[in-house]
């Protein structure tokens, strides 16, 4: 079992504190491994089991849990009689209906410790303000690195990571056809389950479209107008901009999606058009897309944008006049710029990656990222391996 050791440690941070602990993730990528192994750790470190409750909404055995009345009776009953910190993780808690008002009133106890996951980010995370009268804090989830998918599989290549991604009940398989066989059922479970049902989707042929052009244009400026247009001509569609609006907005409620917004360096504000959309998991991309669609640089420009995710950078994509930076990424009021290829051993290749990142204005470390095994650097702007990057090798 890989421990999730970074995302363990900011629950061990958070212990004690009166805020509830959020976990959020796309559907499989480890919520409810991680909750057992914090449990386990405050067993290690001399917490009774007595004095701590974990919850799977998704395991029948709890299903009259579900409701909010007998889910908050059964939880006061289960430790009327302890006085000390009780530790509530309660996973996938947007099964509950009313799950708020059990969180709410569960957290007006100062025995109560409360950690919760969930799948679905409109309802952890856009309305917690309003829902929540408690202070929350929260870590978001994602599939394995490369890293840790090599502490699984040893001889995973970034290849087979790029075409098997890293959700750990894959990993776990022992055939390729196997593993794609799971990664399909995962997807189509993800768009049935927590998208098609919840969103009461009129039309799912236009939800997978637009899905597999997503995953198939990662790293791509795009617009909703774009979108919509693309699509209806090359599938003889007539869908509407605000259909396809609401249908990406759904994509990242359920964590298939992340949007990158375009950050003006120059000009030191956020540009409202055309985003950037990168993938949860490589795994899922290969699913749904065609076997013919390569875009190998995209692909790992992917992999950098959630590897620096999980570092816990907030991640822009740089514009410079008319230039674009991959990159440009910030945590505790330092910034740094990145450009992602798959190789700049050509020479026209190394000016054009190197070029926008030489004429920003300012003394912020700068880098480039390439599959190259030479260091290549030049100018100050530091060249690193995007291998041994996504394996935790080499930091920025």
């Amino acid at each position: 079992m890989v421990i999730r050791r970074k995302d363990l440690q900011w629950l061990k941070d958070w212990r004690g504190d009166e805020a509830i602990k959020i976990i959020t993730g796309v559907r499989r990528c480890g919520k409810s491994t991680l909750l057992l192994q914090y449990r386990d750790e405050l067993v290690a470190d001399g917490i009774s089991e007595s004095n701590i409750l974990i919850i799977n909404f998704e395991d029948l055995r709890f299903y009259q849990l579900r409701r909010p009345e007998e889910l908050n009776r059964f939880i006061n009953e289960y430790f009327q009689n302890q006085k000390e910190s009780c530790y509530i993780l309660l996973d996938e808690i947007q099964i509950v209906e009313k799950w708020e008002e059990v969180i709410n009133s569960l957290h007006l106890d100062p025995r109560f410790d409360i950690v919760i996951t969930g799948s679905n980010a409109n309802l952890l995370a856009s309305e917690l303000a309003t829902r929540l009268s408690g202070r929350y804090v929260q870590q978001m989830l994602l599939p394995f690195s490369l890293a840790e998918a090599r502490e699984i599989v040893p001889e995973l290549s970034l290849n087979d990571y790029i075409r098997l991604g890293g959700f750990p009940s894959v990993l776990q398989l022992d055939s390729e056809q196997k593993k794609l066989t799971q990664l399909t059922d995962l997807t189509d479970s993800i768009l049935f389950k927590d998208i098609m049902l919840r969103g009461n989707i009129a039309n799912p042929v236009v939800l997978r479209n637009l899905s597999s052009f997503l995953f198939d244009t990662v790293g791509n400026r795009s617009s909703i107008r774009k979108i919509t247009n693309t699509l209806n001509s090359l599938n003889g569609e007539n869908t509407r901009q605000e259909t396809i609006a609401k249908y990406i907005g759904y994509l990242e409620e359920a964590f298939l999606i992340y949007q990158v917004q375009r950050y003006d360096i120059r000009g030191k504000a956020i540009l409202g058009r055309e985003p950037k959309y990168y993938a949860v998991d490589p795994g899922i991309r290969t699913v749904l897309t065609s076997a013919d669609s390569k875009n190998l640089g995209s692909v790992l420009e992917n992999l950098i944008y959630l590897e620096l995710r999980r570092l816990g950078y907030r991640v822009s994509v740089g514009q410079e006049g008319d230039r674009e930076i991959d990159f440009v990424i910030e945590n505790e009021g330092q910034r740094r710029y990145i450009q992602v290829a798959l190789s700049i051993l050509d020479e026209g290749t190394a000016e054009r990656e190197f070029k926008p990142l030489r004429i920003i204005d300012d003394n912020y470390p700068k880098f480039i990222m390439s599959l190259d095994s030479l260091d290549l650097s030049q100018s100050g702007i530091r060249h690193i391996s995007a291998e041994r990057f996504l394996l935790g090798q080499v930091s920025i």
